[in-house]
């Protein structure tokens, strides 16, 4: 993959415009359109089978695939078989992931995210289970390398809630698309509540203000990866309250990476505290498109 510059604000904030992959076609397209990194990746939508993943040698030679494909940009990859505090997980199934992930990992640069997360516990067990897979390639004589950074996708209110205890053991969160389903107690399985309005809603911007809030207060990055980022009004918003990252889908990255460059993430942050503001979130939205108009910023000519 060719080298990328940094997406970078009208007032000089460095914003990570990433991709979110799930197949092969889209990981082809976030190539293609010069993704500085792959934020999220699920390898389920690359076979067959999603409810399982394939044995380790499939998948390392996928996951040697993208790593190639890559070269240094960070890709994070979804734990698929992980499910959390509240059911247990599938260990052999879980270990043949890291195995994989391990091993491809010397052609590429990976890091792990930990979706449906409630207990910090949980970490911490996925962190026992890649010592148990490094004492495993090692007796087998396979070389492979730690992937760099372990995450949480921050979907579940626990973690907000226990953020300092978090930061302890996870280098990033990601509000990824369930979030708004697990805030309001609603089945994120149907996803009946996906309408725009609904990300604009004062308790979701806050849960959202929140999470980035308490994030940076302990040194940590936070993404966003939902439906939401496909609004240009919420990059605005998401710029605003201070973002780091932006995952978008793989043919979203050129038009996301020219509207960030093009606004004030200072002017954002006052146009962020207002939104949230606003109990009704139609005049929430409303307002966020408008100020979008008047924020962006004309590309200077010679």
């Amino acid at each position: 993959m060719t080298e990328n510059t940094s997406t970078i604000t009208a007032n000089g904030k460095i914003i990570r415009v990433t991709a979110n992959v799930q197949t092969r076609e889209q990981l082809a397209k976030a190539a293609e359109n010069g993704a500085e990194a792959i934020g999220l990746l699920d390898l389920r939508g690359f076979f067959d089978t999603v409810q399982d993943l394939p044995g380790e040698e499939e998948q390392y030679d996928i996951y040697g695939e993208i790593g190639r494909i890559m070269g240094d940009s960070p890709v994070t990859v979804v734990i698929s078989n992980w499910v959390g505090h509240r059911c247990p997980a599938n260990t052999d199934l879980i270990k043949n992931q890291l195995r994989a992930l391990l091993r491809a990992n010397i052609h590429g640069n990976f890091s792990i995210l930990l979706p449906r997360v409630s207990h910090v516990s949980e970490i911490i067990k996925v962190q026992q289970l890649i010592r148990e897979s490094q004492a495993e390639l090692e007796g087998g004589n396979l070389p492979f390398r730690v992937p760099g950074e372990m995450g949480v996708m921050a979907d579940v209110p626990a973690v907000l809630a226990a953020m300092d205890i978090f930061c302890f053991e996870s280098k990033f969160f990601i509000a990824g698309e369930d979030s708004l389903y697990y805030l309001y107690a609603a089945d994120p399985e149907i996803k009946t509540s996906n309408s725009i309005l609904n990300y604009f809603d004062s308790a979701y911007l806050s849960y959202l203000q929140d999470l980035v809030a308490k994030a940076h207060r302990r040194h940590k990055r936070a993404a966003v990866s939902s439906p939401m980022v496909d609004e240009p009004a919420a990059i605005l918003l998401l710029l605003g309250m201070g973002y780091d990252e932006i995952i978008v889908a793989p043919g979203k990255i050129a038009a996301t990476r020219e509207l960030v460059s093009r606004l004030d993430a200072h002017a954002a942050k006052l146009i962020a505290s207002k939104a949230i503001s606003y109990w009704e979130p139609e005049k929430s939205f409303a307002y966020c498109r408008d100020c979008l108009v008047r924020a962006v910023k004309k590309p200077q000519t010679d």
